[in-house]
């Protein structure tokens, strides 16, 4: 497999960290069904962070979408939620930097022939 795309690397780096950061929200949440909840988003955001780096287009606009939908709900749960704003502050930075590269990674200029 050849390296992927820097854009696609950074999104995928930055996804991974979005769900290690939802994994460990137990950690400083305690154990509550939101933080459960975050656990399996985690999981499943760490497995499409392995499987965006093979640089599939409709999976980076699927993805896209998702991290600005997931930006949104995180900042609207800030102060109501039991997992701490400042958590919150970082996980929307992780995703909020994975939408950024995939925006240029889908939209990047193609080479004329």
């Amino acid at each position: 497999m050849s390296t992927p795309n820097g854009a696609v690397n950074v999104a995928s780096v930055a996804l991974f960290a979005s769900g290690v950061l939802h994994v460990l929200a137990i950690t400083v949440a305690g154990i509550v069904p939101e933080a459960i909840a975050f656990i399996v988003i985690g999981l499943v955001y760490c497995g499409v962070a392995w499987w965006l780096r093979r640089e599939s287009l409709w999976l980076a606009m699927v993805v896209y979408v998702v991290m600005l939908i997931g930006s949104v709900a995180a900042f609207a749960s800030m102060g109501s939620s039991p997992i701490p704003s400042w958590w919150l502050v970082l996980i929307i930075v992780a995703d909020l930097t994975a939408a950024i590269a995939l925006f240029g990674f889908i939209w990047r200029p193609v080479a004329s022939t």
